[in-house]
């Protein structure tokens, strides 16, 4: 295969995935990882075929959890090749998943919980920024981009925009939570009228 070939492929991948509205984080994920199949692939001189691709994950000294995830980006990478036309079939077809562990999320038990809340309450805005996540359990990332405007406390809900999957959606939280809202306004900068809701 020509030098350069799989870098112009690649490049067309990127650009097409942009144009998809993916968010920043996995875009860039899909660049690290499909750069570095393709600086093996030539720097072996080797094809992007179904052998090659089966060599590859020997070849990197990762965690099985994080030679899942390359994996995974690698396959939606030659199923796009293949709808394309670049390739004649999916070569990642025949090319099986490695196994991964279950692994289980660690949950923050009542009394980690409690001091939490207790260190939060020396400041309004902490309060409502902890009891916020707790309740509706949104990503750090989706609390720190969550506007003024998004936050209905009368309802008590927030609106979630382009969350995962660049999707938005609506969360819920407790009366507890938005008597934290109400008194975290109070001390709000008067100049802060609109903007993000937790500022500082």
């Amino acid at each position: 295969m020509a030098q350069g070939k799989l870098e112009s492929w690649r490049q067309d991948y990127l650009l097409a995935k942009a144009l998809e509205g993916l968010s920043p984080r996995t875009l860039d994920d899909y660049d690290t990882y499909t750069e570095k199949l393709t600086r093996y692939l030539e720097s072996n001189n080797l094809p992007f075929a179904t052998a090659s691709l089966r060599q590859y994950p020997s070849s990197l000294e990762v965690s099985v959890v994080t030679l899942g995830i390359r994996i995974k980006v690698i396959r939606t990478y030659s199923r796009w090749l293949a709808q394309e036309g670049y390739l004649e079939v999916d070569a990642m077809a025949a090319v099986p998943n490695p196994k991964t562990p279950l692994v289980f999320p660690r949950i923050i038990d009542d009394e980690d919980l409690r001091k939490l809340i207790n260190a939060a309450k020396r400041k309004p805005r902490d309060l409502a920024l902890v009891l916020m996540l707790i309740d509706t359990g949104i990503r750090a990332s989706e609390c720190c981009h969550l506007m003024l405007e998004e936050v209905d406390i009368q309802n008590r809900s927030a609106l979630i925009r382009n969350g995962k999957g660049a999707k938005d959606r609506y969360v819920f939280f407790s009366e507890l939570t938005a008597r934290a809202l109400r008194r975290y306004y109070t001390v709000r900068p008067e100049y802060a009228l609109s903007g993000n809701l937790f500022i500082g």
